[in-house]
């Protein structure tokens, strides 16, 4: 299991929203049926830690979901070069 924190990036970008443009992202090829439900699960997770209480939002991902994640930020091209985005993008590297 791991969580993750949903922080804010210079108030402009969150967590939340970049780990939505990669779910959103399509695999070469585009999606299949299967990747397109375990992208859903996560956004589940996404939406269930958004609405949760309290000042820190964790989104808590069982180790499939999170392997699937990290598949989506590799896959993904970005066009900043921001330390921020560099220190959210490490989170998937482990």
């Amino acid at each position: 299991m791991t969580c993750i924190e949903l922080k804010s990036i210079d108030g402009k970008l969150d967590y939340a929203r970049l780990i939505r443009l990669a779910l959103d992202n399509p695999p070469e090829g585009g999606f299949k049926l299967s990747e397109m439900k375990r992208r859903l699960a996560i956004d589940k997770a996404l939406e269930a830690a958004e609405k949760s209480e309290g000042p820190r939002k964790m989104l808590t991902l069982e180790d499939e979901q999170f392997r699937c994640l990290q598949e989506c930020m590799a896959g993904m091209r970005w066009t900043s070069r921001n330390p921020a985005l560099i220190e959210f993008l490490e989170l998937f590297e482990k």
